[in-house]
């Protein structure tokens, strides 16, 4: 048995009811605090999760480790001063504004406006799935039936391996308030892990509530069924010579957000001007915060601004870039899509929420039928990035299977192989890992991106 869960809320009634009443508070806050501005700014980010883990047989609660984060800034005759801190109580408020008063900089844009928001709202908080996941009793239940499921299938076929996993439910809110109005996000998603000796995996993320559950309890059970059973030897491959590789959707989504979004910022536009030809005419990207179901999309972004969908590039080529940090005007059109990305700090930088690219017309095993042999790269680890606007990466292939046309498919050992270059193509810059791809018309749901499959020829070298 997995033990019991005492979950943090009683349901999604609970959940929208705490974020409406920081809303209020944190509005009360700006329009009462007795300091001398133009305007205030309270951002308050809130994040939880709960579930369950299983290892050598066994399932046990997941420890919840809830984050409650302020960021303040103080407007005030064109200077900006900001400050973070942790929790969100008026004492904490009190705090970070104290903190941001001494912090104040030059700011050469005018002081915010009210917060404003897309229309509709996406929709990324199922009540009907939170509710589910605020019972520790029916989430210990499907966390136990995916790991009875997959030992069944272990045992029926006469192994000895130990799957490990969980399942796990997980809540982001966001409430940014001004005097002059309060915008609020909530998302919840649940998400199912199966790992076998730690180099095969499948992982499915879902916001909205299933019509059964069943097929998440199965989950682990035809992930074994369906895994390579051989175990390949990578020095067989033509290493460091171009070879036929299918970028799996989430490592494409990884490699976007990693080293991808730095080529559509403002800034580069003098090196690589919009209509420039980057990556495959078979590709079109689009940055999408109004897709409904997916983790990041929102309405508003942290600088108080409606988002929009981005193509930031069709046929291969730059057409749109993220807003710039110069005042933007709603009642043109222009919009923010600029967050508080983890790890940096402070600043406020444009870059994917919501990610989607469009499929190609061709089916994946129509695609990999045409080679003998493809190397199929699932996961990726130790992903190392420069200031190359072409999106220069290093990642050692954490999961990979070798696709055999003609024999049994076998997993390749995990961290022994890596990939290197870079994401887009540069002009006089060669091509990059994206520049002559073949695009699957199968799209996959990564719980934050819609992605295809790609195939390509890329050099993959051993682990020094």
């Amino acid at each position: 048995m997995g033990g019991r869960l005492d979950t943090p809320y009683y349901g999604s009634d609970q959940l929208q009811e705490n974020l409406a009443s920081i809303a209020a508070r944190a509005q009360a806050f700006v329009r009462s605090v007795p300091v001398t501005a133009d305007e205030i700014e309270i951002n308050v980010q809130l994040e939880d999760q709960w579930g369950f883990y299983f290892e050598a047989g066994r399932s046990m609660p997941l420890a919840n480790n809830p984050k409650k984060v302020t960021r303040a800034r103080i407007f005030r005759d064109r200077h900006m001063g900001q400050a973070i801190v942790a929790g969100d109580t008026k004492e904490a408020w009190f705090q970070a504004l104290e903190l941001a008063e001494n912090q104040l900089r030059p700011f050469d844009e005018e002081k915010p406006a009210a917060p404003t928001s897309a229309f509709p709202v996406p929709l990324t908080f199922d009540p009907q799935l939170s509710d589910f996941a605020c019972d520790g009793a029916l989430l210990a239940e499907l966390s136990e039936a995916l790991l009875d499921n997959c030992l069944h299938e272990i045992e029926r076929v006469k192994e000895t391996t130990s799957p490990e996993g969980g399942v796990k439910y997980g809540v982001s809110g966001a409430v940014l308030a001004r005097s002059r109005g309060v915008q609020t996000a909530l998302t919840g998603h649940l998400e199912a892990l199966i790992r076998f000796d730690h180099a095969f995996s499948e992982r499915v993320i879902q916001v909205h509530c299933p019509e059964s559950f069943l097929p998440l309890a199965l989950m682990g059970a035809r992930a074994y069924r369906n895994r390579p059973t051989e175990v390949g030897d990578p020095r067989t491959l033509p290493l460091g010579s171009p070879m036929p590789i299918v970028i799996h959707p989430r490592v494409l989504e990884t490699l976007l957000r990693k080293a991808g979004s730095r080529l559509f910022q403002p800034g580069v536009v003098q090196f690589m001007p919009s209509g420039v030809k980057v990556a495959s005419e078979n590709l079109t990207l689009i940055d999408d915060p109004h897709l409904d179901g997916l983790r990041f999309s929102r309405s508003f972004d942290d600088a108080g601004l409606a988002t929009r969908r981005l193509p930031l590039m069709v046929n291969g080529r730059i057409t749109q870039r993220f807003s710039s940090g110069a005042p933007l005007n709603p009642l043109r059109g222009e919009a923010g899509n600029r967050w508080y990305r983890v790890g940096e700090g402070r600043s406020l930088s444009a870059g994917f929420s919501s990610i989607l690219v469009e499929r190609g017309t061709s089916g994946f095993h129509e695609l990999i039928g045409a080679r003998p042999q493809h190397v199929l790269v699932n996961n990726l680890s130790q992903i190392e990035v420069d200031e190359d606007p072409a999106g220069h990466f290093c990642a050692r292939v954490s999961g990979a299977v070798l696709i055999n046309g003609e024999g049994p498919n076998k997993i390749l050992p995990p961290n022994c192989l890596q990939i290197e270059g870079r994401l887009f193509g540069a002009p006089g810059g060669g091509a990059g890992l994206l520049s002559d791809v073949q695009v699957s018309r199968e799209l996959h749901d990564t719980g934050s991106a819609i992605l295809p499959y790609l195939v390509t020829t890329w050099p993959i070298g051993l682990v020094e």
